[in-house]
């Protein structure tokens, strides 16, 4: 800052009087609360989106586990979350056209009905990917300790469970289908 500038903040600073520099002040209490505020948000958003990318590479892992390990469980749980999608998108759209013509959708039966049906896929699907997890986690803990044989007995306890939960996910996704009209 060149000295010909400084002076002329210093003669500002002298006219305004006490008062004006209580504002300043305050001004700049001010700004450093929002300031904190501000700083506080961007670390909470920061945190949040480390997290998001930790459940990311988690759910990759997991994807590329069952894949190899459960590939009927995988199968079942990505046709779960591909008519899911399908669904939520249908149902989006006939709200969004029941609203332009004034209708409810929620007042509507056929709507609530398949509504309800999507929210089933979503229940089931989350037992599928606890089923899942409860694998992968037996697999790295036997991974851990090999040679132990109630970690083996375990983990095969694991994967049985998991390849029923695929047999009966599919019995139940193609179940829920059929009640909430085919496809």
């Amino acid at each position: 800052m060149s000295t010909r500038h400084r002076r002329r903040i210093y003669r500002t600073a002298g006219r305004i009087g006490c008062f004006g520099k209580l504002l300043i002040v305050f001004g700049a209490g001010i700004a450093l609360l929002l300031g904190k505020g501000l700083f506080d948000d961007w670390q909470e958003r920061r945190e949040q989106e480390r997290h998001l990318r930790n459940l990311a590479e988690a759910e990759g892992e997991l994807r590329a586990f069952a894949q190899e390990h459960l590939p009927e469980l995988q199968r079942v749980i990505h046709g779960f979350e591909s008519e899911i999608e399908r669904r939520e998108a249908m149902l989006g759209q006939l709200a969004e056209d029941m609203r332009r013509l004034n209708r409810e959708p929620r007042e509507d039966p056929d709507y609530r009905r398949w509504s309800a049906a999507v929210q089933k896929m979503h229940e089931e699907l989350d037992l599928l990917i606890e089923k899942r997890t409860d694998a992968f986690l037996a697999f790295r803990k036997f991974e851990l300790n090999p040679d132990s044989t109630d970690d083996a007995e375990a983990r095969a306890q694991r994967f049985r469970l998991a390849q029923d939960a695929a047999k009966e996910g599919r019995e139940i996704f193609e179940r829920l289908l059929r009640e909430a009209g085919g496809g």
